[in-house]
């Protein structure tokens, strides 16, 4: 099974950004829930083994039992393959670094250095040698054959795939390159056939995504709006399975997969819809919703007919190939985390994903309690009443609204408008008011005061709101008198990421934010409504402070690529300590009142720290919230 098609830019990226956070210092997480956005899925020939890979590392998990058997890598892993017998295992990542692992062990065998972006791998039939796919840095491709024994390797013709695939016999390759597929012969490298699709303008369609049959009479090619079946010994076009219907909409396939008797097709379409075709009457055997599969897998099972299917919010579901009803699904992958939010005893945490899910997670066990789905939430702000009981979402759609809902049983309790698009929402700490937008409500959701602004914001220590306009003003508000204390020339950008405060409510600190490469954060004394000072710590999407506010922990580093937690001194601001923490952005930073550190990444992983050294004199964590 292997990955989809890669956009290129991504993969640039990624490059770049890994291979800084190789070269800087890695703190082993204490522990860590969630395995990270899922990238790529294969199961064993025989069905006893499972792999998967994301931006968490690599797993190895027993099929039957859905447990897990070993954590291969912490690398960011984007496509694997199993040899023959199920014996080996193959994984490939952005740094051009190939592994071969024993799937009994878990140990290493062997690791093979290739120079591009590995997204593709693929074991020949008779598990002697591989092939590898991947992009150069400046974005030329390479088309590689690897012995397995003794990792030489030599380029495969003049081709530039994104994808590239052994036929059943092994004595073929088919690739998915920029606007043609192409099928090989190994022995003499030539190109047997080519397999092309056009607009009514002349130019040719992108493929996404390539299969050939079991018995190689046919071959299949994923497109912009259908998915498009060929004979593969003449090349001629046999059936169109159309995706540009009522059904489907305007949508690009981006993985097409035949069963093992060739008689039924499977595609994903970017709206997120798993459909199962009957090849010889071109008819709809059923359509599942919520797949996705931008860069992981979905596929028939080998010997049992079985579908798998890597889901949109990180599951991966074993299907009932008859109905797609859903067997089992193996948890512990997520989509990236873009907020989070956690209850006074530090006992339950909420997020928010990119894939607008909410899941609710008990800390102690690491079991997800609850996942909202019903409808498209906001990722971006998230609230967990302090006693955990209840969540606040904000919808995705128009008209947009805040919704209050019971934590365990996803009732909706209270429907909110929102008045502007920053749909902010939050819990007071001492349990008394909550927040939609810059309406102060109580828990049975009569309004108390509108304050002026579009978003605002609790403090600490549940007495003030700090509220935003889009005129760069900042207001700090008494909640008992709804007097202003201080006005302040704040910039709406420092609204998103949230506003980060000290325990007693003194001191302010503002994120940078995702896209702002050009301004410093800031440093703010609430108790004067006076600016500190600008702190020039690059790009941060997420702080905390520290028990006492003698330190300031942040997230630091994408203009840099390192995505560190730092911590640095309040009065020199300083980098005392740092080290990588996620592969990617660190969304939320909090200092726990055991004297750990959790933090949650946009790459799907929620990680506990230890403090560094100097900081563990410090005494009063037990206060901190």
């Amino acid at each position: 099974m292997k990955s989809g098609f890669m956009i290129h830019t991504l993969l640039l990226v990624f490059l770049v950004s890994l291979q800084s956070y190789a070269q800087d210092h890695i703190q082993k997480p204490l522990k860590q829930y969630s395995l990270g956005n899922l990238r790529a899925i294969a199961v064993s020939p025989d069905e006893k083994y499972l792999a998967t890979g994301g931006s968490g590392g690599a797993y190895l998990w027993d099929f039957n039992t859905g447990k897990i058997l070993f954590y291969l890598t912490h690398e960011d892993v984007w496509t694997m393959d199993f040899s023959p017998d199920g014996a080996l295992l193959l994984t490939g990542n952005v740094n051009g670094i190939i592994t071969l692992y024993d799937t009994r062990t878990g140990t290493v065998k062997k690791k093979y250095s290739s120079p591009e972006v590995v997204f593709s791998v693929d074991f020949s039939p008779d598990g002697k040698s591989f092939l590898s796919c991947g992009w150069y840095i400046f974005g030329s491709s390479m088309f590689l054959i690897w012995n397995l024994e003794t990792g030489e390797n030599y380029e495969f013709y003049e081709s530039y795939p994104s994808e590239a695939r052994f036929t059943p016999s092994g004595t073929k390759i088919l690739t998915a390159e920029y606007g043609k597929s192409e099928l090989y012969d190994v022995e003499t490298q030539t190109i047997l056939q080519t397999f092309k699709r056009y607009h009514e303008g002349g130019n040719y369609y992108n493929i996404n995504s390539v299969d050939i049959s079991s018995d190689e009479k046919y071959a299949v090619i994923g497109i912009k709006g259908a998915a498009i079946l060929y004979d593969a010994q003449t090349g001629e076009e046999i059936q169109i399975f159309d995706h540009d219907t009522p059904t489907f909409g305007s949508v690009i396939v981006r993985e097409v997969c035949f069963s093992p008797d060739g008689k039924y097709l499977l595609t994903v379409s970017s709206n997120d819809l798993l459909t199962k075709w009957d090849i010889s009457t071109g008819q709809i055997e059923f359509t599942k919703p919520h797949y996705s599969n931008d860069l992981c897998c979905t596929a028939f099972l080998p010997s049992s007919m079985r579908i798998i299917a890597g889901k949109s919010n990180g599951d991966i579901d074993v299907l009932d190939e008859r109905k797609g009803d859903v067997i089992r699904t193996f948890k512990g992958h997520n989509e990236g985390i873009a907020a989070s939010s956690l209850s006074l005893d530090q006992k339950l945490l909420l997020t928010g994903h990119f894939t607008s899910y909410a899941k609710l997670w008990d800390l102690n066990t690491g079991l997800v309690l609850t996942e909202f789905n019903d409808d498209n939430y906001e990722s971006g702000y998230v609230a967990l009443s302090p006693d955990g009981q209840y969540v606040l979402l904000c919808s995705c759609s128009e008209p947009k609204s805040a919704y209050m809902l019971d934590a365990r049983t996803k009732e909706k309790l209270f429907t909110f408008p929102l008045s502007h698009y920053r749909g902010t929402v939050g819990f007071s700490k001492d349990g008394n008011y909550l927040l939609t937008g810059c309406s102060l409500r109580d828990y049975l959701g009569n309004l108390i005061h509108t304050f002026e602004g579009e978003c605002a914001f609790f403090t600490p220590d549940s007495a003030k709101i700090l509220t935003f306009d889009d005129d760069d003003e900042a207001i700090l508000w008494d909640i008992e008198s709804k007097k202003p204390i201080h006005t302040m020339d704040i910039p709406s950008r420092f609204s998103y990421p949230p506003p980060v405060f000290s325990r007693d409510s003194k001191l302010l600190f503002f994120c940078t934010g995702m896209m702002d490469d050009s301004h410093d954060s800031q440093l703010w004394d609430l108790t004067k409504g006076t600016k500190i000072r600008d702190i020039s710590a690059g790009y941060t999407e997420s702080a905390a402070f520290s028990a006492g506010a003698r330190y300031l922990v942040i997230e630091d580093g994408i203009w840099s690529n390192k995505h560190k937690i730092s911590f640095l001194d309040i009065n020199s601001m300083r980098a005392k300590s740092s080290f990588c923490a996620h592969k990617g952005p660190a969304s939320s930073i909090y200092f726990l009142n055991d004297r750990r550190i959790l933090s949650t990444g946009e790459d799907g992983t929620i990680r506990f720290w230890d403090v560094p050294s100097f900081l563990s004199t410090v005494t009063d964590y037990q206060y901190y919230r």
